[in-house]
């Protein structure tokens, strides 16, 4: 699979093995705490009430709106747009919405809308992170001034074929500049070049002694 930005994302030095890669458990939880998680909340009364009662149903739109472009979306836009929704939507939200549900269960508070916060901040804050970086894509991202890059590489690292380290890259990256991202691939070539060498002499030593005899 070849698209302009793949190449794009390729030509600033990202891997993009797995842009076309994703897993149906990040979907799977994007769905869960976006769509079922705020649609339960609104039936059972338990979000925000009165004036901000709208808040879960619109949560649930916003994960209805990414579910959607993630069904319509091309292949090649789906891995990074799954890393989205899990990484920067359905994971900050759970990280948030468990402990300070268990918090309140634990202090005896009441709980007829423990939910409202998270679903607020859910709506307010994760949903459209999660939304803009899905619609910009892998080129869009890329081409970000400062964090684009590693903003890639980190939501494509799961995708990745190859389960190394991940680049450690500064946000003064750019195109003419890459010896922080770059420098242990060059040392590695270095150091290649100098074991084939050597290996070169030993065959030498080794070709040389027959005849001596």
């Amino acid at each position: 699979m070849s698209t302009e930005e793949i190449r794009y994302a390729a030509s600033r030095r990202i891997d993009v093995a797995g842009a076309g890669s994703w897993s149906f458990a990040l979907v799977y939880g994007v769905a869960l705490f976006f769509i079922a998680h705020p649609l339960l909340h609104a039936w059972q009364g338990n979000s925000c009430a009165d004036e901000w009662a709208w808040v879960p149903w619109a949560k649930a739109s916003v994960g209805i709106l990414w579910l959607s472009f993630f069904a319509w979306t091309s292949p090649d836009r789906r891995g990074l747009a799954a890393a989205a929704g899990a990484k920067l939507g359905a994971l900050p939200y759970f990280l948030v919405w468990g402990p300070w549900v268990s918090a309140k269960v634990l202090s005896g508070d009441d709980l007829s809308h423990a939910h409202c916060v998270p679903d607020l901040l859910g709506l307010a804050l994760w949903g459209p992170l999660m939304l803009f970086v899905s619609l910009l894509g892998l080129g869009g991202c890329a081409s970000m001034p400062a964090f684009g890059r590693c903003c890639v590489r980190f939501l494509l690292q799961h995708n990745s074929a190859s389960s190394h380290r991940p680049h450690r890259c500064s946000a003064s990256d750019d195109d003419s500049d890459d010896s922080a991202c770059d420098s242990g691939a060059a040392s590695s070539h270095r150091a290649h070049r100098f074991s084939a060498s050597g290996d070169d002499s030993d065959n030498s030593v080794c070709d040389s002694s027959p005849s001596s005899v």
